[in-house]
C-alpha cells in the first residue's frame, strides 16, 4: 500500500508540475513543435492517474499522499531533464505494484497508467533530443 500511496503523491505532484510549467514555457517551441499543449495534455493524463489512483486508497491513506511539489525549473532543458527522472522513477513504481498482488481491475489500470507514463518517457526523450546538446 506505501508504494500506491508514493504513487498517487507522484502523481499530484507531477499534474502541478506539468500545468505550471506549461505556463511558464507558453511560447517554447522544439523543431517546431509547441511545448505547452505538450506539457498541458501530461498534466491532464497525470490529473486522471491521480484521480484513478486515489479511488483506490482509504480515506486514511490519502492523507498521506500530501507532499511538497518539486521546484520549478528555470529552462525547459532542465525541465525536460528533470521530467525525465520523475518519469523514470514512476515507471521503476508502477513496474514495483504491478509485481505485488492486485485485484485483476486495479492491475489493468495500473498498466494503462504504467504505458502512458511510458508515452511521457518516450515524448520527453524526443523533445531532448530535439533540443540538441547542451549549449554550455
Amino acid at each position: 500500500m506505501e508504494a500506491m500511496i508514493q504513487a498517487a503523491a507522484e502523481e499530484i505532484a507531477d499534474a502541478e508540475l506539468y500545468k505550471r510549467e506549461a505556463e511558464l514555457f507558453r511560447r517554447e517551441k522544439v523543431a517546431g513543435e509547441a511545448v505547452a499543449p505538450v506539457l498541458a495534455g501530461f498534466a491532464a493524463e497525470e490529473r486522471s492517474h491521480m484521480e484513478v489512483l486515489l479511488g483506490m486508497l482509504s480515506m486514511e491513506d490519502m492523507a498521506k499522499t500530501k507532499r511538497e511539489p518539486p521546484p520549478r525549473s528555470r529552462t525547459l532543458r532542465d525541465a525536460l531533464r528533470a521530467h525525465l527522472e520523475r518519469e523514470l522513477r514512476s515507471i521503476r513504481l508502477y513496474e514495483a505494484i504491478l509485481r505485488s498482488p492486485l485485484k485483476p481491475r486495479d492491475r489493468l489500470v495500473l498498466k494503462g497508467i504504467l504505458a502512458e507514463d511510458r508515452e511521457h518517457l518516450d515524448k520527453v526523450v524526443d523533445l531532448l533530443k530535439h533540443l540538441g546538446p547542451d549549449p554550455s
